[in-house]
């Protein structure tokens, strides 16, 4: 079955430059949180004129290597496909929100007889706050971004399986790292705005289950379509 999803209730965006990540995991409802559950564009070239800056965009800097770009996109019109051999299913919750509010979850899993914590999962918060001139700026230092990530590996305890890497979602830039928590490990992305992340991350609790996962999340990574940016 391969059928476009229902849109996400968030609003969310890209990253344009590398830096460390971590990331979260689901459970079945009821379940606690020690059961066997998913334990989750710019520059002027030379001799162009100088750019005046609008008073409040005087402290943004010109941006470079050092800035994370911040897209204004809105991703409650993501959608996406379900992978070919999964079906969407219910009854689970994030147990380890890297943010405070949660907007929405998707969980799919392998059609057939699999273990509970073999998903793909889409998650979306709302409430970010970048105090380093994210919202003015549409930007904020990578040294911000990476305090953040940083902060996320430690309140999951996870552990890098791989070097992060920049790649692309539905048109933007993302970051893509597979991790390792104590019940699975997973293969996560992860895109930012000013004030929203999604989420999306594919987790196995065995090897013999990794083959069906990865290529699931490949499918619906190369699925995902975003609208154009907010005007």
């Amino acid at each position: 079955m391969n059928v476009r999803s229902r849109r996400l209730s968030t609003v969310a965006a890209a990253l344009t430059a590398a830096a460390l990540l971590a990331a979260c995991g689901v459970l079945p409802d009821g379940g606690a949180a020690g059961d066997e559950a998913p334990s989750g564009r710019g520059g002027s070239a030379a001799g162009d004129p100088p750019v005046t800056l609008a008073p409040q965009l005087q402290d943004c800097g010109t941006g470079g290597e050092d800035q994370l770009t911040l897209a204004d996109t809105d991703l409650t019109r993501a959608t996406w496909d379900l992978p070919e051999g999964f079906e969407v299913t219910g009854g689970y919750y994030e147990d380890n929100p890297v943010e405070e509010n949660i907007l929405d979850l998707w969980v799919a899993k392998p059609v057939g007889t699999v273990p509970t914590l073999n998903v793909l999962d889409v998650v979306s918060y709302d409430g970010l706050q970048w105090t380093e001139g994210g919202e003015e700026c549409g930007a904020v230092p990578l040294s911000a971004v990476s305090d953040r990530l940083a902060h996320y590996r430690q309140v999951i305890g996870a552990v890098p399986l791989d070097d992060p890497e920049l790649t692309e979602v539905g048109g933007y830039p993302a970051m893509r790292q597979s991790l390792e928590v104590s019940k699975y490990s997973y293969e996560g992305y992860w895109l930012f705005s000013t004030t929203q992340l999604l989420h999306i991350y594919c987790q196995w609790t065995d090897p013999a289950y990794e083959e069906i996962i990865t290529d699931g999340c490949a499918e619906l990574i190369a699925s995902v379509e975003v609208d154009a940016p907010v005007s």
